[in-house]
């Protein structure tokens, strides 16, 4: 569950954001401007995790996108529109872009094999576009910014000793500020 806490005021009760029996909820981001979350689900499936906007100011919670099944990545800009998702078919994850209307089908845009390793950080200003820690074509991870509709990768910061660790978010500038990696001490 999704439970929200008021630290100003600790003496008030939480609020049970996704009070749904059985179901699983997490917040897969909040969205800089409104403060609203994004929530993956699994309240209408049990096997499956759908994508779910809850509104701060109304306390409702709207489904964004459903899964189809195997859906493990759910893609969601700053507006809280879903922009892609990555689905797992066979040995590969086939990243996906929605239509113009919700109604419309997904279509694949590239393939990352089931081996590598892409971990979604933001969504770039660039529209399309995604910055992520990938490993794709090399044996570590480097902070790059995909293309979401061919894959194409620009790295933006890579360390030939180590995986890139973790990376610094500015939403002043709207992209990534530093980059963290451990060679032998964090740096």
């Amino acid at each position: 569950h999704v439970w929200a806490l008021d630290t100003d005021n600790p003496s008030q009760a939480p609020r049970d954001l996704t009070p749904f029996t059985g179901a699983r909820s997490y917040i897969l981001r909040q969205l800089p401007t409104s403060g609203d979350l994004i929530i993956s689900s699994n309240r209408r499936d049990p096997k499956v995790d759908d994508a779910y906007r809850y509104v701060m100011a109304s306390g409702k919670l709207k489904l964004l996108a459903t899964n189809p099944g195997h859906v493990g990545q759910w893609l969601v800009n700053d507006e809280g529109e879903v922009i892609g998702r990555a689905r797992l078919e066979g040995e590969q994850w086939v990243y996906e872009t929605p239509g113009l209307k919700p109604a419309e089908t997904w279509t694949p845009q590239f393939r990352v094999n089931y081996a590598d390793t892409v971990v979604p950080v933001a969504a770039s200003a660039q529209a399309g576009h995604w910055w992520a820690l990938s490993n794709r074509g090399r044996d570590k991870l480097a902070l790059v910014e995909i293309n979401l509709h061919n894959g194409t990768e620009r790295v933006e910061h890579a360390d030939d000793r180590v995986d890139v660790a973790g990376v610094r978010w500015s939403r002043l500038k709207n992209r990534p500020v530093a980059v963290g990696s451990e060679p032998d001490t964090q740096k």
